[in-house]
């Protein structure tokens, strides 16, 4: 079931998304800092969001989250965001920013694909292996 997200939500949706903090750390980093609001209340701050889940019996299973910066931030692998088209209408997006592959699917989903952008650029994730971390030698 897909549905607009309520603050009541938060905990449950912070777990969600801590399960993979490398690919979620922009949604999990507004829900702490900003918070989010009810849909139809007005976001005072560039970091409060509104946001629209989906759950299965095994509980949120995917999030799309809009700032009040206007940044749209999909964790939702293998949606249909065509299905949320009538809830971002008439909603500002100024960007989309999520885990690879995700945000064309959501442009494309959303009827966006051919609208204009001044920047396109798939960036690496951020996961690194603690056995790969290399620190400087910083004895004196």
């Amino acid at each position: 079931m897909t549905r607009a997200a309520r603050p009541g939500d938060t905990p449950r949706l912070i777990e969600a998304l801590s399960r993979q903090p490398q690919a979620a750390m922009l949604p999990l980093a507004s829900l702490h800092a900003g918070g989010l609001r009810d849909v139809d209340a007005p976001l005072s701050g560039a970091t409060e969001m509104h946001g629209w889940i989906v759950e299965t019996a095994g509980g949120i299973a995917g999030f799309l989250g809009l700032s009040g910066g206007g940044h749209l931030m999909p964790h939702w692998p293998g949606a249909d965001w065509r299905r949320l088209r009538p809830a971002l209408a008439g909603r500002r997006i100024a960007a989309v920013i999520g885990p690879g592959g995700q945000a064309p699917a959501v442009l494309a989903g959303l009827g966006l694909g051919a609208a204009p952008r001044r920047h396109q650029d798939e960036e690496a994730g951020f996961a690194l292996a603690l056995s790969d971390l290399r620190l400087p030698d910083v004895g004196g």
